[in-house]
């Protein structure tokens, strides 16, 4: 799971523990991950009354992400304010942006309310399937310090903190990715990896 997937996969483990072989955790936290954007826990309070005004203004919202939603001038601002690295692939992170043109913004705006609800933080000491956490140490939404803590709760877990990295390290560094993900399937026991088709 990447982002708030990472909630999704600690509530899978809650629900459904014998679905879970193993959890990959990029960039995510085990909840109310407004309490530690930027490490700065005034935004818990801040975030709220920007998300109604998201609400409020969804129509003008929509359109705004319409227009920027992935574009070079909105990807090279990201980048000028370290909000995404140099390495980014671009195209990858505009199918990714391209998700934002069709959102409907109240829905979202809920979404993001309940996000904030839920806490899975509970589950982490329960769980026993490998599981490895994925972060950029520049990745101000959930931050290194969220990650370390994900480890320090979860048993066995494995940390892997990428150099330059921000909240978008799977389109910034796949590779690093892809190697941590056959780590943790290493791990799973009774996976192997299927031989190369020519």
């Amino acid at each position: 799971g990447w982002s708030m997937g990472v909630q999704v996969n600690f509530e899978l483990w809650r629900r459904h523990p014998a679905r879970v072989a193993g959890i990959l955790a990029i960039n995510g936290t085990s909840g109310r991950p407004f309490r530690t954007i930027a490490g700065l826990a005034f935004l818990e309070k801040v975030i709220p009354s920007l998300i109604a005004v998201m609400k409020a203004q969804a129509a003008l919202v929509g359109k705004a992400a319409d227009k920027v939603a992935g574009s070079s001038m909105m990807i090279a601002a990201m980048q000028r304010f370290g909000m995404v690295s140099q390495t980014l692939d671009k195209d990858a992170f505009r199918d990714v942006a391209a998700g934002f043109r069709t959102l409907d913004w109240r829905i979202y705006g809920e979404l993001l309310e309940r996000l904030n609800q839920h806490d899975a933080e509970d589950v982490l000491p329960t769980i026993t399937v490998p599981t490895a956490v994925v972060t950029g140490d520049k990745d101000v939404l959930t931050p290194p310090a969220t990650a370390e803590r994900l480890v320090r709760a979860i048993p066995g877990a494995r940390l892997r903190v990428i150099p330059g990295g921000t909240h978008y390290t799977p389109v910034e560094y796949p590779a690093i990715i892809r190697d941590e993900l056959y780590r943790l399937l290493a791990r799973v026991p009774g996976w192997q990896l299927a031989p190369a088709t020519e």
